[in-house]
């Protein structure tokens, strides 16, 4: 899979995840007679984690607000409806339903503004206006005749939302904005110079980005980028969640506070990818920085930031944490992020970083298999690039590693390759163990010989297959058969 590509399923697996922790987060928060401090430190709200290697350290490093939840002001939300020609059938009823479900679980005194998203950013309503109200109802009504049509202009859509906020009035009101569709953008937007603008736009005026990732193709990582730079969240479509579980999950996502860091004072041997730029921290996930470093010893991070319209000073007391080789995939993480500062990183909470870890290992995986193959094969060349990048995947994949060492044998040996044969079955109808006479990297030579043989059965039965065919049909059509045998 190339670098590119990587990021495409990032998220597939998320839906459930966040959506069960949103929902134990929805009743979560300060006691009815609490009093909020914006103050507050701890060692819970923070975590790292490391991975080194050839000298050179790399690190995850989890925060989330430790001081209590402050109350949530009214909101001015913005709704973006894909109507795209994707957007068809029970993509589309699914996503009303969530749509739906979410104006109807906002809380009182919430404002929305609904938006068509396909060519470009349609506004149905003229200005803010109560979920349950004529306004919003006569939008709803326009939105279910639109036909679905055309391509979705993402970048439009998110400039639209800030046009929307920048006309508005009333600071003493919250802001966030809801999409709901495929992400599927007509540009490029991660490859882009547009994206930068338009989240330094939307960060300026507090709009976090929530989604729900719904559609025959999803761009799971665009809309992960979004919320991770803009203190959202994102949930993908499932068979095991309906449209109005994802709308109560929506609408709780609105209300959630967001804490919105003005500065941010890390350990001296922490530098993270995106400098000294802080991403926005909820209360409904954690908030992850990546970068390259190692704590040694017991140190502190300090926050300055914006909770609900009040100033709010944070900070955390970080413990060592001693470099894994689970954490391999950080390395990569990181060098590949830091060309942009880490704004396309898709590492949306624990949840999304385990995401990518796991992307990370099936590339490896992937891989380690088709390296298997070539040194099968007798290309031991071949063998060799499939597991450096391997390798470059997860520094730590020890069968990569064997499979470097096997090719330069291969390489260095004059002896020719072991002979294909047959697997030997045992009376059970099993296969019997396979032996080998080099002891080192021995199960990987039994795999590597066991692959020839699957090659060679699978060669031999699709020669088969062909005979049987061509004696089938040589009398009715000899020119094609001899075609297909050649």
């Amino acid at each position: 899979m190339s670098k590119n590509s990587r990021w495409l399923c990032v998220g597939c697996t998320w839906a459930a995840l966040a959506l069960a922790s949103a929902m134990i987060a929805r009743g979560a928060g300060p006691a009815k007679n609490a009093e909020p401090s914006l103050t507050g430190g701890g060692t819970n709200g923070a975590r790292v984690d490391a991975f080194s290697k050839d000298g050179e350290s790399f690190f995850a490093l989890s925060l989330a607000p430790t001081m209590p939840r402050p109350t949530a002001k009214p909101r001015d939300v913005v709704i973006l409806f894909d109507t795209s020609a994707s957007q068809t059938g029970a993509y589309r009823d699914k996503a009303m339903q969530a749509l739906d479900a979410t104006l109807a679980g906002l809380a009182p005194g919430d404002q929305v503004r609904l938006y068509a998203v396909d060519l470009n950013a349609i506004p149905l309503m003229e200005r803010f206006a109560a979920p349950g109200g004529p306004e919003t109802r006569a939008a709803l009504s326009a939105l279910r005749e639109r036909i679905p049509l055309g391509a979705t202009d993402m970048a439009g859509a998110l400039l639209s939302t800030s046009d929307s906020f920048a006309a508005a009035k009333g600071a003493a009101r919250g802001r966030a904005a809801v999409y709901i569709g495929d992400g599927m953008s007509t540009a490029n937007l991660l490859a882009s110079e547009a994206l930068h603008p338009i989240l330094d736009r939307l960060t300026a005026q507090h709009v976090p980005v929530s989604s729900y990732a719904i559609g025959p193709r999803v761009d799971t990582q665009l809309l992960a980028c979004l919320a991770n730079q803009t203190g959202g969240v994102m949930a993908v479509d499932g068979e095991n969640y309906t449209g109005a579980q994802i709308g109560n999950w929506l609408a709780s996502a609105v209300e959630a506070p967001v804490v919105w860091p003005k500065s941010v004072t890390l350990p001296d041997s922490l530098q993270a990818v995106s400098g000294k730029r802080a991403l926005p921290l909820r209360y409904d996930r954690d908030t992850i920085l990546v970068g390259k470093g190692q704590v040694t010893e017991p140190t502190s991070i300090k926050m300055t930031a914006d909770a609900e319209g009040q100033n709010a000073q944070l900070d955390w007391q970080l413990k060592p944490s001693a470099p894994s080789s689970d954490f391999a995939f950080l390395a990569p993480l990181v060098q590949s992020a830091q060309h942009d500062g880490g704004l396309t990183l898709p590492t949306l909470g624990t949840q999304g970083l385990n995401e990518v870890r796991r992307m990370y290992g099936e590339d490896a995986a992937g891989l380690n298999r088709l390296g298997r193959v070539a040194l099968a094969s007798g290309n031991a060349d071949e063998a060799r690039r499939l597991a450096e990048q391997a390798l470059e995947a997860n520094a730590a994949d020890e069968e990569a590693s064997a499979i470097v060492r096997i090719a330069d044998q291969q390489q260095q040996s004059d002896k020719p390759l072991p002979a294909m044969k047959f697997a030997t079955l045992q009376e059970d109808g099993t296969e019997a163990p396979a032996r080998s006479d080099i002891e080192a990297d021995g199960g990987l030579l039994d795999a590597v010989d066991r692959d020839r043989r699957v090659l060679q059965q699978a060669i031999q039965t699709e020669v088969r297959s062909a005979i049987n065919d061509a004696r089938t049909h040589m009398t009715e059509a000899p020119e094609l058969v001899t075609d297909n045998l050649k």
